[in-house]
């Protein structure tokens, strides 16, 4: 759900695309000149980044896996920072 600037709020669908909840102002519609000088919508620019396919130029097939180690990789800097900071603060601990 997105609130504007008025506070009125709007819906947001696959398929219907903004649908405005409790009022009947439409959303806005994009810009003449975005249209005009996009290669690409914002929504499919958005789920090509989200899905990793921005990068098939690089990999080929594989851009497939930058989503997967991309996540693993998080998950070990993670873990890893929680380790290190478990190691220090338990050594404080001990000593007082």
């Amino acid at each position: 759900m997105l609130t504007n600037r008025q506070g009125q709020q709007f819906m947001i669908d696959y398929d219907k695309g903004a649908i405005p909840l409790w009022h009947d102002t439409p959303p806005h519609d994009m810009p003449k000149a975005m249209i005009r000088t996009s290669a690409i919508s914002l929504w499919n620019f958005s789920l090509e980044m989200h899905t990793g396919r921005l990068c098939g130029f690089l990999l080929g097939d594989f851009y497939i896996l930058i989503v997967p180690l991309v996540s693993l990789g998080s998950v070990v800097v993670v873990i890893s920072g929680y380790l290190l900071w478990r190691k220090k603060y338990r050594k404080v601990r001990r000593k007082t």
